[in-house]
């Protein structure tokens, strides 16, 4: 039983979270002074293994249709909880955990929350005026995780094994090496639109090579404001060869809650510098199935030398930076065709689309892109989508290749799948109206952005 140090209590005022990083290879913990001023203590980790629970925000939770304990009227409630940052507009209203078993929480009737998602506990004390806290967690509280695909990048919601499958043994993400990070110095930035940039990266020596999967992307490392260390991923813009050249570019919208994307627009000067991981891999190709190591390469070449490839893109705001990372890989064959519908509330966020032009029409026809914007009164003068409406059979039916040419190429040898790359609510209809068109769910992959 080791007891570690927090803090003074009155440091410690109610309704506040501390981040705890004990000795050793212990995991992080989150202590929390309740609003009554009780102390908690909960893994900082998800069970996803990303959201970070001391950035999110205590809540009383009422009637919850998942969870809950019953009060003494016998009425199901969520009780005292901390909100994961991550999946604060998933979950039908958010994921979260309660702080006296660290048990889940929804408010919301969903099929993608089950009662083994936990969070380990610890037991909290004063002593002395000191707040201390048992890095050993509560016996019995084991915490399960997530069946996802992988822990890297934008955590693979479904591949192969149907839209709303679980993974199986043979699916699911190896042991992943723990992430090494150098600093990167900013050199530029480049304006995209009012909220989103285009960050200029460089890190002198260049690092040292690395064998990856064709998709990957990066972690950023830094402590942001009063939340402490945060991490977060990204697609880089730019390929694996300026990487090792020692160039990074990378696409980052800034949210008025995103506590990275606040810390890279407001605090990171030019010339300042920032933690960047080695590159992760986020599906190896051809089989697009999860990473077995971040520093595994794919069995097999990619794109397939000589095969067809088939691919249908579905891309939801800065979900295109992925899209463009695999268009730009599939181009370099020449039996390889890929169909990308990209939709963005307005013309302006339509990212790098001059540049998604210039490869379609680099490609010969190969790469046909269409594009559309949701949000009324989005359109600009001289937008160049060719919609004006959220995604819909129709636009399915007219953009994306037909079942029977994804067929095809698998049954030639070669690969054929649609990949849809955004916010969750965006992927599960893109999907859904795939599967009214008539594709098969072991051809659809969902990638959340």
């Amino acid at each position: 039983m080791v007891w570690q140090d927090v803090c003074a209590v009155g440091d410690m005022a109610a309704n506040s979270k501390k981040y705890v990083n004990p000795a050793g290879d212990a995991p992080a913990i989150c202590v929390i002074r309740a609003p009554d001023g009780n102390f908690f203590a909960v893994s900082d980790s998800c069970p996803h293994g990303k959201g970070q629970l001391h950035v999110g925000d205590i809540e009383e939770v009422g009637a919850c249709a998942g969870g809950g304990k019953p009060d003494s009227s016998g009425n199901i409630r969520g009780g005292l909880c901390i909100r994961c940052p991550r999946h604060d507009k998933k979950f039908a209203g958010g994921l979260f955990f309660r702080l006296e078993d660290g048990s889940s929480v929804v408010k919301g009737s969903t099929p993608h929350w089950t009662p083994d998602y936990k969070v380990n506990t610890f037991s909290v004390k004063e002593e002395g005026g000191r707040v201390l806290v048992n890095t050993d967690p509560v016996q019995g509280a084991v915490a399960k995780r997530m069946p996802v695909f992988s822990k890297a990048k934008r955590n693979v919601s479904a591949i192969l094994g149907g839209l709303c499958g679980s993974p199986s043994a043979s699916q699911k993400g190896g042991g992943q090496p723990e992430l090494q990070f150098m600093n990167w110095k900013l050199d530029k930035v480049e304006r995209v639109n009012h909220d989103t940039a285009i960050y200029h990266l460089a890190l002198s020596p260049p690092p040292p090579p690395l064998p990856i999967g064709a998709m990957w992307h990066v972690t950023l490392k830094a402590s942001c404001f009063d939340a402490g260390e945060i991490t977060r991923d990204y697609t880089p813009v730019s390929d694996l060869e300026a990487y090792m050249r020692g160039a990074l570019r990378l696409l980052i919208r800034s949210y008025p809650t995103g506590l990275m994307s606040r810390y890279v627009a407001e605090s990171l000067q030019v010339g300042g510098s920032i933690l960047v991981s080695h590159p992760v891999t986020t599906l190896e190709l051809p089989s697009f199935l999860p990473p077995s190591s971040s520093f595994s390469l794919p069995d097999s070449a990619w794109p397939p030398k000589g095969k067809p490839a088939v691919l249908g893109c579905i891309a939801g705001g800065t979900g295109i930076t992925p899209v463009l990372q695999l268009a730009s890989t599939v181009l370099q064959e020449p039996l390889a065709r890929l169909h990308l519908l990209f939709s963005a509330k307005t013309d302006p966020d339509l990212y790098l689309l001059d540049h998604l032009f210039a490869m379609s029409q680099k490609s010969g026809g190969r790469l046909q892109v269409w594009c559309t914007v949701t949000q009324s009164g989005g359109a600009t003068q001289g937008g160049k989508a060719q919609f004006r409406t959220r995604i819909n059979s129709d636009i399915i039916a007219r953009t994306m290749p037909k079942p029977a040419e994804v067929e095809g190429a698998e049954s030639s040898g070669g690969v054929g799948r649609v990949l849809c790359c955004g916010p969750e609510g965006f992927m599960r209809e893109a999907a859904r109206l795939l599967a009214l068109e008539g594709h098969r769910s072991d051809r659809i992959v969902l990638l959340d952005a």
